[in-house]
C-alpha cells in the first residue's frame, strides 16, 4: 500500500499494528476476506515490500532466529508463506532454552520437531 492509500484510508475493518511474521501472516490469512486491512508499521513500503538479501560478510550477519510451531508451519503454509523459505535455512530442533533478560522466567522445550 503506497503512502497515498494509506493516507485516503479513513476506515478500514482490521488494522494490523507491525508487518512482522505475525502481522503480515494474519493479514495473508485475511486476504481472501470481504474486509479492509490495513498493515500500520514504522517502516516506509518500499523498504517493507523489499526482498532481504544474504549477508556480504560474516560481519554484515544480524544472527536472528525464530522457532516455530508445526502450526504455526501450517499457518505459513496455507497463507502461501513456507514454500518462500530457504530450505537451507529450516532446522528442526530436539531441545530449546529460552530466558529473558533478567533471568526471572526460564522455559525448556523438549522433542518438538518438523
Amino acid at each position: 500500500m503506497s503512502q497515498t492509500q494509506t493516507a485516503d484510508m479513513s476506515h478500514v475493518d482490521i488494522a494490523i499494528m507491525g508487518s512482522g511474521m505475525v502481522g503480515t501472516a494474519l493479514a495473508a490469512a485475511l486476504s481472501d476476506s470481504s474486509l479492509s486491512i490495513a498493515i500500520i508499521d514504522a517502516q516506509d513500503s518500499e523498504r517493507l515490500q523489499s526482498r532481504t538479501l544474504p549477508a556480504d560478510s560474516v560481519a554484515a550477519f544480524k544472527p536472528r532466529v525464530s522457532a516455530l510451531t508445526l502450526a504455526s508451519k501450517t499457518l505459513l503454509s496455507h497463507v502461501g508463506a513456507w514454500q518462500n523459505i530457504d530450505p537451507q535455512q529450516v532446522m528442526p530442533y530436539q531441545k530449546m532454552s529460552v530466558w529473558d533478560q533478567r533471568e526471572y522466567v526460564f522455559l525448556v522445550f523438549l522433542n518438538l520437531c518438523f
